[in-house]
């Protein structure tokens, strides 16, 4: 009954091969658009969800409206609004910045400067935001200090050639 079945579409597919196409390319694009839309308003729900806490997490955006344009949005605030923020919600948990300024790094003394786009300035509470997974150290003293860093693995292997486990060299 099957094999009916199979070999009457398998002949209609032939003698009408033209609409056969169009129906199968037309069907082929339906579903690819239903598959892209469904993976971008998935991305869109939930890009957030791999900070612990997430729910209580906010990202405040600046925007910047200039005559004659229309108004741009921007993630970096100045750096008086953390203050002015703590003024007016007493019930906050804590208030972190991150920016990424593009600060220029030297691996040793001597090198050249090199800008480094996975680099950022953050408070000293970002990891309070962030709860991150650490390999070593202690992310609740881990940028008290000026001039100390955070780093990944990756970045270590790229400028130290080595995973660095330990906190001093």
């Amino acid at each position: 009954m099957l094999r009916n079945y199979l070999v009457t579409a398998l002949r209609n597919l032939e003698r009408n091969r033209l609409y056969a196409a169009i129906t199968i390319l037309g069907l082929a694009i339906a579903f690819t658009a239903a598959i892209l839309i469904g993976q971008f308003v998935r991305g869109e729900l939930t890009y957030d969800h791999w900070i612990p806490g997430y729910e209580r997490v906010y990202k405040i955006a600046n925007s910047l409206t200039q005559p004659g344009q229309p108004p741009g949005t921007m993630d970096v605030g100045p750096a008086i609004v953390a203050a002015q923020l703590k003024a007016v919600f007493p019930g906050y948990e804590t208030i972190a910045r991150l920016d990424q300024e593009l600060p220029p790094i030297k691996v040793r003394a001597g090198d050249q400067a090199a800008n480094d786009r996975t680099f950022a300035w953050a408070d000293p509470d970002i990891f309070k935001v962030l709860p991150l997974p650490v390999l070593a150290g202690n992310l609740d003293t881990a940028l008290q200090e000026p001039g100390t860093v955070v780093i990944t693995r990756n970045v270590a292997r790229k400028y130290f050639h080595r995973d660095c486990r330990s906190a001093k060299p």
